[in-house]
């Protein structure tokens, strides 16, 4: 009897242990330990030559190559959150977003993330250079130069069809690009959306990236023949690209260049040796630029007379600004002959950004090296007007301006002084220098907040 009476006075304690353990939550799994839960999902939209990297709480990274179902490696405890983001795409051609991808676990493994990617058309300029003859008659020029881009895109494992930006006295090349919407470069950063966007000057940044991805840091001139409206420049196609005679001439773009100076820069001799412009055709997906976060800079809309001091300038850009709805203190990217354009504002806070959100130095410091990854030709209001010079007083941001390069410090508007001029369409400045009268003695500023 006492044994059957010990037996059961321990069974006894197990059940109270067991019923004041439910009480305290319970919560543990197998053993003793926490239970966790796993956060997962379904991708769709890869491409067979793409990928992504997912990350889970900034630390837990997933390497997708393909559609479907998906899990994280680390698990997470009852009550703890989750946040799914995309870390990186593996090819610039494609751009993935995620949904339901935030939260907490509630007692169950996460199935719900849905990870959507889409593919972006390429945009890039070739590694090699041609004349006004593509070796080809008129009739097989598009062909010919066809057949270049899409050699250069297989070379560099890119995928996809491409046509070249050229037009001929019978073809423009914007109709060559068919239905097509979205282009980025080959370095991954969003070139334009549209056609539309495209012919009206309105590109996010200048195609300055090779099939390579390269991205030059030097101006490139491009083989174009082709206006800023997208259409042929009549007698500048070398004749239709079945010459590289000395005395014919060609339209020419700067791979540099936002605004429409990316197709129309200028003209040269169709004996010289160019870049071609390819375009990936095909996908329909839209391009953005995600807005950055900075001071803003913007292209004047209205002149200063360069006649009237640096005040002038100053509140003309103030007066911008504030009829466009910005708030703080803005100057004009001036030099004069004291004072650097550069020294006018601080490198120690955040760069400057363009009203439709791109900026125009990764970082402030580049302003002291005038090195730009986006041309400041964007007005306040966000409007691209066709102006291609603005003052500047000095060859560079970080020099100081000198007399003969400053209209004699912004007092003089006489055809005999000279200023130092910055070409607002470029992202790699060259500066030319002009007489204080053109353009009637005044030109628009490029304007920066403190």
């Amino acid at each position: 009897m006492r044994s059957s009476l010990v037996t059961r006075g321990r069974a006894c304690g197990n059940l109270l242990g067991l019923l004041l353990l439910a009480s305290c939550g319970g919560g543990e799994g197998e053993g003793g330990s926490a239970a966790t839960y796993t956060v997962g999902g379904t991708i769709t939209g890869l491409t067979a030559s793409g990928g992504v990297v997912l990350r889970n709480n900034g630390g837990d990274d997933l390497t997708l190559t393909h559609d479907g179902p998906f899990t994280f490696a680390k698990p997470g405890a009852q009550g703890a959150g989750y946040s799914v983001t995309v870390l990186s795409a593996q090819r610039p051609f494609q751009s993935c977003s995620v949904s339901a991808g935030s939260g907490t676990f509630a007692g169950a493994n996460v199935t719900s993330v849905a990870v959507s990617c889409v593919v972006h058309n390429l945009v890039f300029f070739t590694s090699t250079t041609h004349d006004g003859n593509l070796g080809a008659p008129p009739s097989a020029a598009f062909a010919a130069a066809d057949g270049i881009c899409n050699a250069r895109a297989q070379a560099a494992g890119l995928p996809g069809s491409y046509v070249a930006w050229l037009s001929t006295s019978t073809a423009n090349a914007k109709d060559r690009l068919g239905t097509s919407r979205g282009w980025v470069r080959t370095d991954s950063l969003p070139f334009v959306d549209t056609v539309a966007d495209l012919v009206a000057g309105k590109v996010f940044y200048p195609p300055r990236a090779d099939e390579s991805g390269s991205v030059a840091t030097t101006q490139i001139v491009v083989l174009t023949g082709t206006q800023g409206n997208g259409t042929a420049q009549a007698g500048l196609t070398c004749a239709d690209w079945d010459s590289n005679a000395g005395g014919m001439e060609v339209e020419l773009g700067f791979s540099d260049a936002g605004g429409l100076g990316w197709t129309a820069r200028g003209f040269g001799s169709c004996a010289n040796q160019g870049h071609l412009y390819c375009f990936g055709v095909g996908s329909s997906s839209q391009v953005s630029v995600t807005p950055a976060v900075g001071r803003l800079a913007f292209l004047s809309a209205g002149r200063f007379a360069m006649n009237t001091g640096i005040a002038a300038a100053d509140t003309l850009c103030q007066n911008e600004a504030t009829a466009a709805g910005r708030s703080g203190t803005f100057k004009a990217l001036l030099a004069t002959t004291t004072a650097s354009a550069a020294s006018r504002f601080s490198t120690a806070g955040a760069t400057w950004v363009r009203a439709d959100g791109v900026p125009v130095f990764a970082s402030a410091a580049d302003l002291a090296t005038t090195t730009m990854i986006a041309p400041i030709n964007v007005t306040a209001a966000g409007n691209v007007p066709i102006v291609t010079l603005a003052a500047l007083g000095a060859p560079t941001f970080s020099t100081v301006g000198t007399a003969g390069t400053t209209c004699s410090n912004w007092a003089s508007n006489a055809s005999t002084d000279q200023a130092s001029l910055l070409p607002a369409d470029s992202s790699v400045p060259f500066v030319p220098a002009l007489s204080c009268a053109s353009g009637s003695g005044s030109l628009p500023v490029v304007c920066m907040q403190q």
